[in-house]
């Protein structure tokens, strides 16, 4: 029985643990009132508030958690973007909480280890590099953590039903937490020869809808389009890239590279963005059980597109890059309280927790001794939080473009937006005026426009002010700027 004290303790580290997140977490919303921070929220919006749309053919093939949670808030009528902007920190708590509970109960660890590493975690860049924008991929791990910390309680009070819908959840919020998820029921399953039909017969649900989404993602079944809410034209580029397998030399860091760009880029971007918890790490390696295979695992699938950058199976090497903070967090932890144990001084304890405290604040907040990040890693990793798809200062000067346009631009007219501004001129943008999107950071001259010059009169471009965007043979008319974004005209030359 635990004693009401042990509870209080508890729940005040999992309150310590939450709030650090949170807090931390809502430090870059606070930047600026109107608008969420991270590259994806835009989409998360209009997603949410189209979701009834997809149909449920549509949701079997793709992870629907969070896309179902937001509409929920879209249909009480309120501002998804607002909602965002809390929502986002309150789920960075949620899945650091979440975390604890695994260093509970999992790992059996005491509450004074548990809370210094959930703390520990929650400060690093790239944990909140995935509260940044990838909110199903964070629902996905929250579930996680609580499913295997939770695991062997549920499968002594023979409670599979539970068993099988933490299953199923973990499957909807997002699919690299699943396959993580999958691997643990496999090192159960080997851990025992008998019996071993109730571990399967729980899993089968989350396997089948598994299944569905692992065929649409090789492409061996097509799901149904998405719902077009807004017409979008999607200009070729050589850059154009399938899924699966994915050609990392079609993406920015790497193209026009070879293997040796892919083989130092990779190990140099591991331990630029783990540098602090790499020196704790090794004085903390042991055996913890699934916690090694998992960590294995993500060596495997994050170093492994080294092998094959031309041809990666496994989604995308830096979601699992990313998802190493935790190991490395409870291994950093290990080695601290070690050191601290065999030196005889606390101090090293705190050190720390300070040093991780300083770049976890300043990261978040976008201060500039936190700018660790290079330039060439930033496709990947932002140097800092207080970012969305463009400078948190210029939304407001987008929105005024856009509207100009929607008062300004003649008939039979179309915006060409890279992808940057993608989402708010769907948001803002008059429908009666069409959108020709290209994906971020291709050179304007490889983006074809001849099928937008052949279809309208009038060629909109959305841009910023102090960089005129010219294609060959093609010249650009500034219309209207505000501050930093501006308005141009595409015409001929001569």
């Amino acid at each position: 029985m635990t004693s009401p004290e042990h509870r209080g303790k508890e729940i005040k580290a999992l309150a310590v643990v939450f709030s650090t997140a949170f807090i931390l977490r809502l430090m870059p919303e606070l930047w600026e009132p109107s608008f969420p921070v991270g590259y994806d929220i835009p989409f998360y919006a209009i997603g949410a508030s189209h979701f009834v749309e997809e149909g449920p053919l549509r949701m079997l093939v793709s992870p629907f958690l969070m896309s179902s949670i937001l509409w929920a808030f879209y249909i009480m009528g309120l501002n998804l973007y607002i909602v965002l902007k809390i929502f986002a920190p309150v789920l960075y708590g949620f899945m650091m909480a979440s975390f604890y509970t695994f260093l509970r109960r999992a790992l059996d660890w005491g509450v004074e280890r548990s809370t210094f590493c959930a703390t520990i975690c929650a400060l690093q860049p790239m944990a909140l590099r995935i509260s940044w924008d990838l909110l199903k991929m964070e629902l996905g791990l929250a579930v996680l953590f609580f499913f295997l910390a939770n695991f062997r309680k549920w499968e002594r009070e023979n409670k599979w039903a539970l068993i099988s819908f933490s299953e199923l959840l973990t499957v909807f919020s997002h699919q690299l937490p699943a396959i993580l998820m999958f691997m643990f029921l496999a090192y159960e399953l080997n851990k025992r020869r008998a019996p071993r039909a109730k571990i399967l017969i729980s899993a089968l649900p989350a396997a089948l809808v598994f299944s569905l989404y692992l065929l649409s993602f090789t492409g061996v079944i097509t799901p149904p389009s998405p719902p077009q809410h807004r017409s979008i034209l999607w200009l070729k580029t050589p850059y154009n890239r399938a899924l699966f397998p994915r050609n990392y030399f079609l993406e920015k860091p790497f193209r026009s590279g070879n293997w040796a760009d892919v083989a130092l880029y990779v190990p140099l971007t591991f331990l630029t963005c783990f540098a602090l918890l790499l020196v704790f790490a090794p004085l903390g390696l042991r055996s913890h059980g699934f916690l090694d295979i998992m960590s294995i695992w993500l060596v495997i699938a994050s170093f492994s597109v080294i092998a094959c950058p031309w041809a990666y199976p496994f989604v995308h090497f830096f979601r699992w890059m990313l998802m190493m903070v935790f190991p490395l967090a409870i291994y950093a932890t290990d080695g601290a309280f070690n050191l601290a144990k065999h030196v005889g001084r606390r101090e090293v304890l705190e050190t720390f927790l300070i040093l991780n405290t300083m770049i976890g604040i300043g990261y978040a907040n976008g201060f500039p001794y936190a700018h660790v990040i290079p330039p060439v890693m930033e496709p990947y990793m932002p140097d800092r939080m207080t970012y969305s798809t463009i400078e948190l200062s210029a939304l407001d000067d987008c929105k005024a473009c856009i509207c100009w346009l929607n008062s300004h631009a003649e008939n039979n007219s179309v915006l060409v937006v890279e992808h940057r501004f993608l989402a708010w001129a769907i948001l803002w943008l008059d429908e009666r005026i069409s959108i020709a999107a290209y994906e971020v950071d291709v050179p304007l001259d490889d983006v074809e426009l001849w099928s937008v010059i052949s279809a309208y009169e009038h060629i909109y471009v959305i841009w910023y002010s102090y960089q005129i965007p010219n294609w060959r043979n093609l010249k650009s008319l500034k219309l209207f700027n505000s501050d930093d974004i501006a308005i141009y005209e595409i015409v001929m030359e001569g």
